[in-house]
């Protein structure tokens, strides 16, 4: 299933620039929400503009500034929380470089109460710790914390490293990295079992995440497809973007492996920026197959012209490149009323 189109969308989304790289203070180019009836973006910046501008000047400072930082963005959550009625609210920090800039989009992902049902149909949190499989979960924060400085010393690579798992972080390996994959390969398939336990039944979201992560060292790409489709329903975004990550990996990469797609479209409209990134990612790679593209310009391009009119790039930017793959038009990433006109007929066309 691999192309080079899927390819660097994958590194796109996947890829974390270098710290060397990212210039030292950041510009606010726009506060985004995402979505709601009745909060505005118009409405969150009159109200809260003040505020927003205090938060990205301390997160600029760095230092200690970013734990007031931090308590801002917890306040400005607290803040959008009593503008309307609302199951959910997140504040999404969206950072990307332009030539020598250095930007920030921040997106209040909102959730309408009367919307709750049909865009956060979640199982309830777990309750309970369950045993580390073999002390696999805690070797496990040591490859991710490993994985973290490999990232951190250097570019990211720009093409996806050879690795035993269906999931591979876009990172230069070493030796002790090199060693826990090998680990990995050898104690998970006799541990799936445990591992799929923790991931329905431990309250700890971080180990339920690790559990995910682990489960693409799995031997079978459909038991490792329908485990990160199951994982789709956790209640926390952490794990549900470990499961999307898995998959966005997995499509490309995995073979001729089958996809429940429609289980796959919710996520495009999941509540947090974290989630339809992701979700953006597997469609990216599913666009390019001709066992799916027909589907996914039929059943989810209308959702995706939808996520085109986001302010923040990662989104906008994959959504834009889904579309021109499905449909091999060129309209511009702003011509928003071609691409929901083409989706539109293309959805019509699919009844």
């Amino acid at each position: 299933m691999s192309t080079p189109a899927a390819s660097l969308l994958l590194c796109a989304t996947l890829a974390v620039p270098a710290g060397a790289a990212v210039p030292s203070t950041a510009t606010l180019r726009g506060v985004d929400v995402y979505r709601s009836e009745t909060v505005t973006p118009d409405m969150v910046t009159r109200l809260l503009g003040q505020k927003i501008a205090l938060f990205v000047l301390r997160s600029n400072e760095g230092g200690t500034a970013l734990k007031f930082a931090n308590q801002l963005k917890g306040e400005l959550a607290a803040d959008v929380s009593r503008l309307g009625d609302l199951a959910f609210v997140d504040m999404h920090v969206g950072r990307s470089i332009r030539a020598a800039a250095y930007d920030l989009v921040i997106t209040f992902d909102l959730v309408d109460a009367k919307d709750r049902l049909a865009r956060m149909p979640f199982a309830a949190p777990p309750v309970g710790r369950l045993p580390d499989p073999g002390g696999l979960l805690g070797q496990w924060r040591r490859y991710w914390e490993l994985c973290a400085q490999a990232r951190s010393r250097g570019e990211p690579v720009s093409e996806r490293p050879a690795c035993p798992s269906f999931y591979c972080p876009w990172i230069e390996r070493t030796d002790a990295i090199r060693e826990l994959e090998e680990l990995f390969v050898r104690e998970v398939p006799s541990r799936q079992a445990e591992l799929a336990r923790v991931l329905s039944g431990d309250e700890r979201a971080q180990d339920r995440a690790a559990a995910v992560y682990l489960l693409a060292f799995s031997t079978s790409a459909p038991a490792v497809a329908e485990r990160m489709l199951g994982a789709l329903a956790d209640p926390d975004k952490e794990v549900r973007v470990a499961a999307l990550s898995v998959l966005a990996d997995l499509v490309v990469y995995g073979g001729e492996v089958a996809i429940d797609v429609p289980r796959l479209l919710p996520a495009l409209d999941y509540p947090t920026t974290e989630d339809r990134t992701k979700a953006l990612a597997v469609f990216a790679g599913l666009a390019v197959h001709p066992n799916y593209k027909t589907y996914v310009a039929g059943r989810a391009a209308v959702q995706i012209a939808r996520l085109l009119r986001s302010r923040d790039p990662g989104v906008r930017g994959l959504a834009h490149s889904v579309l021109g793959m499905v449909s091999g038009r060129d309209y511009p990433d702003d011509d928003f009323e071609s691409w929901e006109k083409w989706a539109r007929e293309e959805a019509a066309a699919a009844r």
